[in-house]
């Protein structure tokens, strides 16, 4: 039977060196000056794009969407591009809530051309988090303002 317990390193060197392959370099490392700043520890990290073991597992997980009924995957994107101005939280959110709707009719009509039902039934009973005191206080408030 294989052993299943971890080989530790045995040298203090072996472990610095696989720490700080995973926290980046250190600018020691680079930077000559650094050596007058003994103190100051900066590291930078490297960054590696594996586009084929990123490709490879996307193409693992992702649905093909295309293929399958709409109430699988109930993805909507919106079909128009917007421009907005950053800047303007107004315009922003308007343009937000614009393609939200948008978004949700579309959701809703799919779902229907599927048979699946959309709507709660009548006979639907939620529990509310407010009790039915709190609830008529607020009743009789709402109706003495209004």
């Amino acid at each position: 039977m294989p052993s299943t317990e971890k080989k530790l390193p045995q040298r203090e060197e072996e472990v610095d060196e696989s720490s700080e392959a995973e926290d980046g370099v250190a600018l020691s490392e680079i930077d000559s000056e650094a050596e007058q700043d003994a103190d100051l520890l900066i590291h930078h990290k490297i960054h590696k794009d594996n586009h084929a073991a990123l490709n490879q597992a996307l193409s693992s997980i992702a649905l093909p969407i295309p293929t399958l009924p709409f109430h699988v995957h109930m993805s909507v994107t919106s079909l128009e591009s917007i421009t907005i101005d950053i800047n303007d939280d107004l315009s922003r959110e308007q343009a937000f809530n614009k393609q939200a709707l948008e978004a949700a009719l579309d959701g809703r009509r799919k779902l229907l051309a599927e048979g699946i039902p959309f709507t709660r039934p009548s006979d639907y009973f939620a529990e509310m988090i407010k009790d039915d005191e709190h609830m008529e206080k607020v009743y009789f408030l709402w109706q003495s303002r209004g």
